[in-house]
């Protein structure tokens, strides 16, 4: 499940955009049309004004705040802002992940497959945001894998890690790829040619797919 990572102060100013646009609605909608005194007429419009620029200024923080708010994915160090996620590329993002990973792994992707890393996603993704991309980054490297060490590290990976990475992939609706890759945990783990057919003749769609998720999520790596 995704979650929001948004600050408290962005939180309460569209709540606040959103209450007084509601109340402004009323006002103007139910009191103002129903008012007989002439001087309250006038309070209750200029209320209701005053309601509809509180509620532009509450919009235009939010906007201004998340604008200045660092995304992981589009942060640029260089020009110390957000670029436009128009010009976000996969590349950004397996390089972003790849930084990621390695900080999680400790530099050693063998740490993912074989270690516990995978079994206490707490430690790292406290809202379970990044644990589809994780699953994703490693498959993308291992069908990027030449040797037979990269190869062997899906025949001895864990059960439990290979729950781990089953379940972080449906978190993103995938079926058949987690139903492809039990199969082959389970049936044939030494089969390497076999494995790596599948998961290198699957490398553009793994590729796709973690930058589709990154491109529709990018409201919760702030």
């Amino acid at each position: 499940m995704i979650t929001l990572n948004k600050k408290p102060t962005t939180i309460i100013s569209l709540a606040g955009a959103g209450l007084a646009l509601l109340i402004a609605i009323l006002d103007f909608a139910l009191f103002v049309p129903n008012c007989v005194v002439t001087i309250v007429k006038v309070f209750a419009i200029l209320f209701g004004i005053v309601l509809l620029a509180l509620t532009g200024l509450c919009a235009y923080y939010t906007f201004l705040e998340s604008e200045g708010m660092p995304n992981y994915f589009l942060y640029d160090k260089r020009r110390k802002k957000n670029i436009a996620p128009e010009k976000l590329t996969f590349e950004i993002v397996n390089e972003r992940m790849s930084f990621f990973v390695s900080h999680v792994a400790q530099g050693k992707a063998s740490n993912l497959w074989m270690g516990t890393v995978l079994q206490h996603p707490e430690r790292f993704d406290p809202n379970h945001v990044y644990m589809p991309l994780v699953a994703y980054k490693m498959l993308y490297d291992l069908s990027r894998e030449n040797s037979e060490n990269g190869w062997s590290m899906f025949e001895n990976c864990t059960e439990e890690n290979m729950r781990a990475i089953t379940y972080a992939l449906r978190m993103n609706g995938e079926q058949d790829m987690v139903r492809a890759l039990r199969y082959l945990y389970e049936n044939c783990p030494k089969d390497h040619e076999r494995i790596r057919d599948y998961i290198q003749g699957n490398q553009k769609y793994i590729q796709s797919r973690m930058y589709g998720y990154v491109r529709r999520n990018l409201e919760v790596f702030y």
